[in-house]
């Protein structure tokens, strides 16, 4: 490799710039416009099920950058702004304060859309968040792991936060292989944003990494590998980092993105997936000055015509060197031909056909040397 390709290489390497896969990616347009077409005239999406709602939300505000480029800010705005008013009106019907998983997911979702009017209700909403999860209590550990991102979010208190995260690598110690990929991925991403140091962080990483190794993608194991790989992109290591964004690309496959921009044509579906792919995908790209490229290009292109001149050279004198030797044998070739047919009928035409043909190959060996190259 000669020094300025390597340097041309450098240069590019310099350039390399990770970007969020929402900010690239057409597919993820088609997914958003998806998404918001299938909200209902209530401000609900699924069927007006708080939590596929408070999910949609997520998504939507996680990809509000990317929204920017590509003129979907207003519409999205307007999307959250009904799913807000619609999981406070359910709230008012008692029909999601009741499960601490439900209830984490809808008090972020309100959390990150940011009305003003409603800060009052969502602080009453942490608030029984905390009370509800001041000890373990009958729920599973997705719940508790859920308030933990919830709480982090919002910034509550560290007390509290790790209070919890005690209680969620309790209910884990012993038997964390006994929980689906989906469980385990979200108490992944709980103790991990959170730095809680725990002992059983290293095996759920592992348990999820054999997991991903080996699932299918399919309907049945989407949202969990979608919830592993969340928990996989947050937790510590370099490797895991990794392994996230190589199976992430996975989840465009034909087998489970449709044509419309959903999953499997399903809203559940299609937040988790979106969530997965805004918040933790990334692309690799080159961002380079046009100009510092030419330059570049120039200088690659200046070293290449002049090793082609010193190969042309190079060319030239063996080309001599064949035609000598050529030349010798076939003056040795002449005399002996002559020699040997001197007194027999073919002399008469030996005597200027040989001389003929040693004449061309001459000729074709100077063109050959003096040719210039195309």
């Amino acid at each position: 490799m000669t020094k300025h390709f390597r340097d041309f290489l450098r240069t590019l390497e310099g350039y390399k710039r990770q970007v969020p896969l929402s900010r690239t990616d057409s597919r993820i347009l088609k997914t958003m416009r998806w998404l918001i077409s299938s909200q209902r005239d209530n401000g609900s999406w699924g069927q007006n099920d708080v939590a596929t709602t408070a999910l949609s939300m997520i998504a939507l505000n996680e990809l509000s950058a990317a929204a920017e480029q590509w003129e979907l800010s207003k519409e999205i705005r307007d999307a959250l702004q009904r799913g807000a008013r619609f999981l406070i009106v359910k709230h008012g019907q008692n029909l999601w304060e009741a499960a601490v998983w439900d209830t984490a997911i809808a008090v972020r979702a309100l959390f990150l859309v940011g009305d003003a009017q409603d800060v009052d209700f969502v602080n009453q909403r942490i608030a029984w968040l905390i009370r509800e999860t001041s000890e373990p209590g009958n729920y599973g550990p997705h719940h508790i792991a859920q308030s933990i991102i919830t709480l982090h979010a919002v910034s509550a208190h560290r007390d509290v936060i790790q209070r919890n995260s005690d209680f969620l690598e309790q209910a884990l110690k012993n038997y964390p292989n006994r929980y689906s990929p989906y469980v385990l991925g979200q108490c992944l991403e709980a103790l991990s944003i959170t730095n809680h140091h725990s002992d059983v962080i290293p095996g759920i990483v592992e348990l999820l990494k054999d997991y991903l190794s080996s699932a299918r993608l399919d309907n049945a194991n989407l949202l969990n590998i979608c919830l592993a790989l969340q928990g996989l992109w947050v937790s510590p290591g370099r490797g895991n980092i990794e392994l996230g964004r190589v199976s992430s690309a996975s989840l465009f496959g034909p087998t489970c993105f449709r044509d419309t921009g959903s999953w499997y044509n399903s809203e559940l579906h299609t937040t988790w997936a979106l969530i997965t792919l805004a918040r933790f995908s990334q692309e690799l790209v080159l961002q380079i000055p046009y100009s510092e490229l030419l330059y570049e290009y120039d200088q690659l292109r200046a070293e290449s015509d002049n090793k082609l001149v010193r190969l042309q050279g190079i060319t030239r004198r063996n080309l001599i060197t064949n035609l000598l030797v050529a030349a010798g044998w076939a003056s040795l070739l002449a005399v002996f031909v002559t020699y040997t047919t001197l007194r027999t009928d073919m002399y008469e035409w030996l005597k200027w056909a040989v001389p003929t043909l040693i004449g061309v190959m001459i000729a074709f060996n100077i063109r050959a040397i003096f040719r210039k190259p195309q």
